[in-house]
């Protein structure tokens, strides 16, 4: 094997420097991300919390054991209704168009009747 080769001083201080470099970047870097990683952390905590919560009271409701209260979980016809209403104001820009709204709105010159102005 051959005898080891000296070095470079400038060598050996650019490949400190480097490293010294590195691990300031890297604090900086993980200073940085910290507060970040910090709040995901405490953000899926919650979300956790609530998924446990949810799949607690879905797995009481498939049991039956009929702990939760009516109020909460009235009925299937509630829930029917909430769906038809909640469609009804989603797609409720479809149903007038603002034309429309405009001739129900002001007042027109003849004295017909507001059902027949709609038809129309």
């Amino acid at each position: 094997m051959a005898p080891p080769v000296a070095v470079s001083p400038l060598i050996k201080t650019a490949r400190w420097s480097a490293l010294l470099l590195g691990v300031i970047y890297g604090k900086q870097r993980f200073d940085y991300l910290k507060p970040i990683a910090e709040e995901e952390r405490r953000i899926e905590e919650t979300e956790k919390k609530l998924r446990e919560e949810q799949e607690r009271i879905y797995k009481k409701l498939s049991e039956g054991e009929g702990t939760i209260s009516h109020t909460i979980f009235p009925s299937k016809f509630f829930f029917k209704f909430i769906f038809i209403l909640n469609y009804f104001f989603m797609h409720l820009r479809y149903v007038f168009s603002f034309p429309l709204l405009l001739q129900i709105l002001t007042p027109s010159s003849n004295d017909r009747p507001m059902d027949q102005t709609l038809i129309q």
